[in-house]
């Protein structure tokens, strides 16, 4: 009688054949991990995050990666085995972020007609107003240096979000990483403690 362990071996032993045989042996193999009312393997997936700025981050995320995976290395499948490959997901962009005419004509509910707000700018002294509405670029009412060169970059230029935006996009990952590989959600905790580390990292850096 086959065993357990040698049903996941032919399993991930499929991988190396090709299509359309690849397809044909897994549905066999799917009637019998049913029938042994055995979990089907599921599909490995790298850990998807945006990267900090010091550049030990993506090392120490593998480290930490590794260090959970043999933590709970009594939880995985014979030969199904969570990678620790890290894939960099995208930061945010300008323009993802900044007031956009188009999305603002998408969503406008014509019933209820916005309030004008230009009435709150004419303190600034460089601003210029037609008819009592605002209309001159961004760099004349931008007093901050910093927000001033801002202006001066491309709507498709990446930039670093916020701690609590970045954090929720690291748990998002994290929790999507773990329900893919049939973790438990105890490990959360850990990570969050890692990423706290981390982000004192990049703001050091």
């Amino acid at each position: 009688m086959t065993t357990v362990d040698q049903l996941y071996a032919l399993w991930r032993l499929t991988n190396h054949v090709d299509q359309p045989h690849r397809q044909r042996m897994r549905h066999q193999l799917q009637k019998i991990f049913t029938f042994r009312n055995l979990t089907i393997p599921w599909k490995n997936a790298a850990f998807s995050i945006p990267f900090l700025h010091h550049k030990s981050f993506k090392k120490c995320l593998q480290r930490f990666l590794r260090q959970t995976i043999l933590r709970c290395k009594d939880l995985h499948l014979p030969f199904h085995i969570p990678t620790h490959k890290i894939r960099e997901a995208t930061h945010p962009k300008l323009f993802q972020t900044l007031f956009s005419h188009k999305h603002f004509l998408a969503s406008l509910d014509v019933t209820q007609p916005p309030q004008c707000t230009c009435s709150q700018l004419q303190h600034l002294s460089d601003a210029i107003f037609h008819n009592g509405h605002l209309a001159c670029p961004l760099e004349n009412i931008l007093r901050d240096h910093h927000l001033k060169h801002i202006a001066t970059y491309s709507g498709s230029t990446s930039y670093f979000p916020s701690q609590t935006i970045f954090f929720q996009v690291a748990t998002n990952s994290w929790l999507q990483w773990c329900k893919q590989h049939r973790l438990p959600s105890w490990l959360t905790q850990s990570f969050m403690d890692f990423i706290k580390l981390q982000w004192k990292l990049h703001l050091d850096s």
